[in-house]
This record gives structure tokens, C-alpha cells and sequence, in this order.
């Protein structure tokens, strides 16, 4: 049984993502008005994290191949699958909270 190559890229992204998630404690402590809260201060770095790879990458599709702005529905660049998959990933992860939050009794979950 062969995986499809998007379904690898959005567990990949999902996996990346929410191992960025799980750092970013770690990484970017959170100021004192958003201790209580830490769930969403990892939500929103992660979430910026996400806008910028995926603008940066929308951004090199339109660069690369400039008949995009001519032609949004016929035409896409070959990496636009793997843009969409990447974000399908986060967005997964993003969703994943509601179900299990990591590790914080506060998370969007929490009581």
C-alpha cells in the first residue's frame, strides 16, 4: 500500500508543527500577561510561523511562474499542492487542541 506523496507532506506538517508548538515554550517564554494562558501565547507563535512559510511560499509561486497572475483556476505551479498540504497540516494540528490539548489544564479543553 503506497501513500500518497500530499498525505506524507500534510503528516509531516502537522508533526512539524506541533513540535514547534511544544518548543516554543521553550523558545519564546511568554510575558507575564499571557502565563495564565500559555496555550494560546504557543497558538499564536505557531500560527505566525505558518503565515510566514505559507506567504513566503505563495508569494515564490506568483515570482516563479508570473502567468499565475493571468490565470488563477487553469494554471498552478508545482509546488502549490504541497503549499496546500502544509497548511492542511497546521490546521490539523490547530484542530487537534480541541480534542487533546497538550500537556496544559488550561488549554482550550480546560476548565
Amino acid at each position: 500500500m503506497a501513500f500518497s506523496p500530499g498525505l506524507l507532506v500534510v503528516a509531516g506538517s502537522f508533526a512539524a508543527f506541533r513540535l514547534l508548538n511544544r518548543e516554543l515554550e521553550r523558545l519564546v517564554p511568554p510575558p507575564p500577561s499571557a502565563r495564565r494562558n500559555r496555550w494560546k501565547w504557543r497558538n499564536v507563535w505557531t500560527s505566525l510561523a505558518h503565515s510566514v512559510l505559507s506567504g513566503s511560499g505563495a508569494l515564490a509561486g506568483f515570482c516563479l511562474h508570473p502567468g499565475l497572475s493571468e490565470d488563477l483556476v487553469g494554471t498552478h505551479p508545482p509546488g502549490a499542492h504541497s503549499l496546500v498540504a502544509v497548511s492542511v497540516g497546521e490546521v490539523a494540528r490547530a484542530g487537534s487542541h480541541q480534542f487533546c490539548p497538550m500537556g496544559d489544564p488550561q488549554g482550550p479543553t480546560g476548565a
